[in-house]
């Protein structure tokens, strides 16, 4: 067995060998190495982008909305938890993961013959066709037919009057070129007519949109002018002259205007804004939306500074109710100090008198505490 050709898949280590026979080896020989070799299967390639079949990602024609490449939901985040879909066969696994059953082509036989219980024989009507006119007058070989003229065979067949022909048999598989071209013929217009309906559609709402702006932003006096009631007198074709009979002159008729009331309605629209109008109004806009924003901006500052000065004065009166417990704690403590020293010259006082009651007792003066920083 020869190898006819060689090549490397894109970027891969696997290669793909061409071999001269109808059988794939298992193992070749290559260098002092035996390579496994299997036989070569094309994958349905299938896209992420749009999630249809029949091309890869990287050359995918629409650019649609952004769309998830494992479960294909539109404008997703890119964090979002979702179970996995695959385009090909519709399970719960990634596209072109191998447990994928048909990620595989099939591989379809060049002559496949129908069954005969499926797709009926296109020759039987025109041989029962035969049978009941009977016996013909044959032609001569030599002779040929003309360009024109089609065979017998593709002739659609008309109801025979034999109760025991197949022709009467109800067969929903006959149909012939002509009406399955007009199905799709119809079938086409009938979508391009659904699709010229919604265009239509939407482009009537998109007008009416701009409608609606175009009168919000004209100014009141063009929509006062545009409001006031116009008399539309339609034009009439002259009367025809005959050649005859001349017709007397009319005199045309300016002081009194017609009767429009049986008109109909005029079909005219209302100017539009002028470009210059335009631009004057989206200025104006644009002015106001600054100064909007400027004022924004200078009461935000207002605001933060009056905020930094509330903070600051509430630092400062926590700072003096601080110090003022502090030297509440130190009063006292002093005033503590002072009633013990109290008891004791009482004390002190008391014992001397009991025991030399003619002993004047001199005035006591206790020591001063010790001084620690407090002034009272």
């Amino acid at each position: 067995m020869t190898i006819g050709a060689a090549r490397r898949l894109s970027t891969t280590e696997t290669i793909l060998v061409v071999f001269r026979g109808t059988h794939v080896p298992f193992y070749i020989n290559y260098e002092g190495c035996t390579l496994r070799c299997r036989p070569f299967r094309l994958k349905v390639e299938a896209c992420t982008r749009c999630r249809k079949i029949g091309h890869r990602q990287d050359v995918c024609p629409s650019t649609p909305d952004a769309i998830c490449h494992k479960c294909g939901l539109k404008d997703s985040s890119m964090d979002h938890e979702c179970e996995p879909v695959c385009v090909v066969c519709g399970g719960a696994h990634i596209t072109g993961s191998p447990l994928c059953k048909q990620r595989y082509k099939t591989k379809t036989p060049k002559y496949q013959t129908p069954k005969p219980s499926e797709v009926p024989s296109s020759r039987t009507p025109s041989l029962n066709r035969s049978q009941e006119r009977g016996p013909q007058r044959g032609r001569s070989k030599s002779k040929r037919r003309g360009p024109n003229s089609t065979p017998k065979e593709l002739d659609f067949p008309t109801q025979s009057t034999n109760p025991h022909s197949t022709s009467h048999l109800p067969n929903p598989l006959k149909v012939s070129w002509a009406q399955a071209a007009s199905s799709n013929c119809s079938l086409s217009q009938n979508i391009s007519l659904e699709k010229v309906l919604a265009e239509n559609a939407s482009l009537k709402a998109e007008i009416q949109k701009l409608k609606l702006e175009l009168q919000s932003r004209m100014p009141l006096s063009n929509l006062s002018q545009h409001s006031e009631p116009r008399s539309f007198i339609p034009a009439q074709s002259p009367p025809a002259v005959e050649p005859t009979i001349p017709l007397p002159p009319t005199d045309m008729d300016t002081t009194m205007p017609r009767d429009t009331s049986q008109l109909p309605p005029s079909n005219k629209r209302k100017t539009p804004a002028t470009p210059r109008e335009e631009e004057s109004l989206s200025d104006t806009v644009l002015t106001l939306n600054d100064r909007i924003n400027a004022l924004e901006n200078k009461t935000q500052k207002k605001f933060a500074v009056i905020e930094s000065k509330i903070s600051h004065i509430e630092s400062r009166f926590t700072a003096q109710e601080t110090g003022q417990a502090a030297i509440n704690d130190k009063l006292d403590k002093f005033l503590d100090f002072v009633q013990t020293q109290m008891q004791q010259t009482t004390a002190w006082i008391a014992a001397v008198t009991a025991n030399n009651p003619n002993i004047a007792v001199p005035a006591f003066s206790p020591t001063p505490p010790p001084d620690n920083g407090c002034k009272p």
